[in-house]
């Protein structure tokens, strides 16, 4: 190309003859981010804002998602997993599982523990039954696939909806402070409010490991599995996750001790950067970059929430052990 070629007369040949630069790839692909971002935080938030069913509406999408992503990473490596029967299996436990913890009536609550008992036990005996119907080695990889990826994702996730009643049981008696102390008109959305603050811990525990990292990142965490996080980089999203709860915890909770903030910002610190590195090196097994392309320049679904899966397990049994041990 000459060196006098005006940008106009490139343009009219059909752009750079070696199609965009690095730079120009990663400008567009941050653009994608930041406008999937603009469009998917709403959504988000506002399903967490109706709670109740909006919750339930948001675990079931992030499960059937990450299911679909889970069996087909799977399927690359050559299992056969029963993708309909898992996927419904998972779909039916978390709507058992939001009836029992929404608490509606006495009616619901033991038809909603009736499913939460039955379905993984009829999902299981299916899964058997129906995978060693093929030969020996695809039928062992079909049932042990679709066992696997219900229980990781939609029995993992159920749990966060169980922190709506524990949550509900611990703030009761605070309801009226927490009217007077929220600086937005949220009210009695304030179970909605704590699983934001999850959600954002987790996003200040990512950032802090990925900018420490860079800066300071010189000792390898874990580099078979993932080669770029270093122990820099996950001590320092593991801190910025208890400073940033512990700040969230004290300002918008005061039914809470500030010790719970740095508790829960500890198990996020550390529990979503362990589900991070057990979805990388399930990646790399699978020998797949990323989970999908589902959201356009953020990956799969199960790449965006892998953290959550282990987060809302802990902070579960955390808050169920401190309403029965301290109230």
């Amino acid at each position: 190309m000459e060196s006098n070629q005006t940008l106009a007369e490139v343009q009219e040949k059909g752009g750079w003859p070696h199609g965009p630069s690095k730079l120009e790839l990663r400008l567009g692909n941050d653009l994608t981010r930041v406008l999937v971002a603009l469009i998917g935080i709403p959504v988000v938030l506002g399903l967490l804002y109706l709670g109740g069913w909006g919750l339930t509406l948001l675990v079931i999408g992030i499960s059937i998602g990450a299911m679909l992503e889970f069996y087909w990473m799977l399927e690359k490596r050559g299992a056969k997993p029963l993708k309909t029967l898992g996927i419904v299996a998972g779909v039916g436990f978390i709507c058992a599982a939001s009836g029992l913890c929404q608490l509606e009536s006495q009616w619901s609550i033991r038809v909603s523990i009736f499913l939460v008992i039955t379905i993984p036990i009829v999902f299981i005996l299916s899964t058997l039954v129906g995978g060693f119907r093929l030969p020996d080695k695809e039928g062992l990889s079909s049932v042990i696939s679709t066992i696997m990826g219900f229980f990781y994702m939609p029995f993992l996730i159920a749990t966060l909806l169980g922190t709506m009643p524990v949550i509900e049981r611990i703030f009761l008696q605070w309801s009226i402070d927490v009217h007077r102390t929220l600086p937005l008109p949220l009210g009695s959305h304030y179970v909605s409010v704590f699983i934001v603050m999850l959600f954002a811990g987790i996003w200040i525990c990512d950032s802090g490991t990925y900018f420490a990292g860079r800066a300071f990142g010189k000792h390898k965490l874990f580099e078979r599995v993932s080669p770029k996080k270093t122990w820099e980089g996950a001590i320092a999203g593991a801190g910025s996750a208890i400073i940033g709860v512990t700040l969230i915890t004290i300002w918008l909770f005061p039914q809470l001790r500030w010790y719970d903030g740095v508790i829960i910002g500890a198990i996020i610190g550390v529990m979503g950067q362990t589900g991070d590195l057990v979805e990388s090196h399930l990646k790399r097994a699978c020998g797949v970059k990323d989970s999908s392309q589902i959201i356009p320049g953020h990956g799969g679904v199960l790449d965006r929430f892998d953290s959550l899966l282990f987060v809302g397990p802990a902070v579960f049994l955390y808050l169920y052990s401190r309403m029965l041990f301290v109230g």
